[in-house]
């Protein structure tokens, strides 16, 4: 049976990168009716944090994905913590001591910084010299009688190349010659990243490693490892990396945000996943939104670019309107409720309702949805340019008018609103957007949202006069005269 792993270190909430990772693994699981493993990687304590095991929990169920073994679902081959497993990996390499297919290392570190920058220098790769790899019983007391704590390093073998299949890059060779040995296990007698790896995929069945190209290097030493432990070697597949617009490194600025980012910013789970599907693999027949289900139909990770994924902002943006547009207006009432503020909390649900409805068109989150409905919940203050844009005669007359409709006609006004702006307009000799754009920038404050008979609907008869009033007490009162400026035009 196939058996795949997700496997982050808890060191901060997930990126985009690793959560397309976790998608890729997953979907390659349910494809193939096989097993997806949830493994918390955190042997390096100085930077592991239990709080953050939860989070990435979270955002993955979130997301929509699930495990089958892990920390809380528990399994066969637990613990799935590799800080409860500690035991396990030093007994794994005394075997490789004692076979002398690893040896202890006692160079400090600053010894092999030292040696690093020279190699560099020299133009040479930072590679192990493998200094300790034949030092005598004698000089190895010494070195310890001086309080030196040794690590273990892994004995690279006699040959020149290794090679294997990779499911997305095809056959990968390296060349051993140019690899010095590796430590395996650290002088304070934990795990390296190589040693844990490689233990718990070998003992957890792993079938198939699915993980980012930045770790293809690390495969020659795993295959060396798995090789010299007895264990047969899983099938890798290596993603490609995620760069930004314009081919450089994802950052921050171009999108390297956590899922918990983009959660809070109010984007649906299920179109960040869409967006994340398209990021190095395309379901073909030209088709770009598709469902998990239909996902984990199509998924082939042979079918995986080689070529880097360019994260595009503007493409998340278009999918996610898709689905904000698309959502159930009661689902979206639920999410939307907490990023209000307290005020907007208390205004009765089919009213709530009715605004989202009216302004997430063209939008892709639900923060855009709360901005874009700062109007509804507090009356718009103007800047000095919209206030002498609106005092000109015209403005003022138009708003004028809308305000004389509304006495006593709020259900009429409504329902014949479109004949209003229309016979306002001919009487004024104007376009009907002179008339719709003084009006929604009066009740408002802005000269884009909603259709503007929903603006009016929404704020309501009183509300609508209470802020023309407002405004226009604000910009100057109007004469008889200047009231019927628009009839005599």
């Amino acid at each position: 049976m196939i058996r795949v792993r997700f496997a982050p270190s808890p060191t901060g909430p997930i990126h985009l990168g690793n959560a397309r990772t976790a998608l890729f693994n997953w979907l390659f699981a349910r494809h193939n009716g096989g097993v997806f493993i949830l493994r918390i990687e955190d042997t390096d304590v100085t930077r592991s944090d239990p709080r953050y095991t939860q989070l990435i929990m979270d955002d993955l169920r979130w997301l929509g994905m699930d495990w089958q073994e892990g920390p809380d679902a528990g399994g066969p081959y637990g613990p799935y913590v590799q800080s409860q497993r500690l035991s396990t990996y030093q007994d794994f390499a005394e075997k490789l001591l004692e076979e002398g297919k690893a040896y202890p290392c006692y160079c400090t570190q600053s010894e092999l910084e030292e040696r690093r920058k020279a190699a560099l220098a020299r133009g040479r790769p930072p590679r192990y010299d493998n200094r300790c790899r034949n030092l005598s019983e004698a000089e190895k007391k010494a070195l310890e009688s001086q309080g030196r704590r040794p690590s273990l390093r892994f004995l690279i073998p006699p040959g020149e190349k290794l090679a294997f299949e990779d499911m997305i890059r095809g056959r990968c060779e390296f060349n051993l010659s140019v690899l010095g040995d590796f430590v395996i296990m650290k002088a304070d007698g934990t795990p390296s990243f190589h040693m844990a790896v490689v233990v718990d995929d070998a003992l957890m069945r792993i079938t198939h490693v699915i993980r980012g190209e930045d770790h293809l290097s690390n495969t020659p030493l795993h295959i060396l490892l798995f090789e010299a432990l007895g264990f047969p070697r899983p099938h890798y597949a290596h993603l490609p990396m995620i760069a930004g617009e314009e081919g450089d490194p994802l950052s921050k600025r171009a999108g390297a945000f956590s899922i918990q980012d983009y959660k809070g910013w109010g984007y649906l789970p299920e179109a960040l996943v869409n967006y994340m599907l398209l990021l190095g693999w395309s379901p073909g027949q030209k088709q770009e939104k598709l469902t998990l289900a239909e996902a984990v139909e199509r998924f082939d990770v042979r079918h995986v670019s080689k070529s880097p994924a360019h994260f595009d902002p503007k493409k998340l943006d278009w999918l996610a309107e898709k689905y904000l547009r698309q959502a159930d207006s009661e689902r979206l009432i639920e999410l939307i409720v907490p990023l209000l503020p307290e005020e907007a909390k208390k205004v009765e649900r089919p009213r709530l309702k009715a605004l989202v409805e009216a302004v997430r068109p063209g939008l892709a989150n639900l923060s855009q949805v709360v901005k874009e409905s700062e109007w509804f919940f507090k009356e718009p203050v103007l800047d000095e340019g919209q206030i002498t844009a609106l005092s000109s005669d015209k403005p003022r007359a138009v708003l004028a008018q809308v305000l004389e409709a509304l006495e006593g006609q709020e259900e009429s006004f409504i329902k014949e609103y479109n004949k209003f702006i229309k016979q306002l307009a001919e009487k004024g000799g104007l376009a009907p957007k002179e008339v719709m754009m003084p009006l929604r920038l009066a009740l408002t404050g802005s000269t884009h949202g909603p259709e503007l008979v929903a603006v009016i609907s929404l704020l309501g008869h009183e509300g609508c006069k209470r802020r023309l009033k407002k405004l226009l007490t604000q910009i100057g009162q109007l004469n008889k005269n200047e009231i019927n400026l628009l009839k005599e035009t």
